[in-house]
């Protein structure tokens, strides 16, 4: 049986052995615009450009996360 412990400590190390890396990824969207519920990322949105701070492996992996987010948010 895995332990709090065991499962940070392996999550740990898979975090600091990957190539993560921080992506600023910036998307058009109404001057409006609202989110809704919860945000997966830090977020600034200003004059219709909404700011995506994403951590992933690569730019093409952030762009996916933030396409995603947006698409379930328009479905919201």
């Amino acid at each position: 049986m895995n332990t709090a412990k065991t499962e940070f400590d392996a999550l740990f190390n898979r975090m600091k052995n990957s190539t993560i890396k921080k992506f600023e990824i910036k998307k058009e969207v109404e001057d409006n615009w609202l989110p809704n519920g919860a945000i997966p990322f830090d977020l600034r949105a200003s004059k219709g450009v909404a700011i995506f701070t994403v951590w992933a492996n690569s730019k093409q992996d952030a762009e996916k996360q933030v396409d995603k987010f947006l698409e379930r948010d328009n479905d919201e």
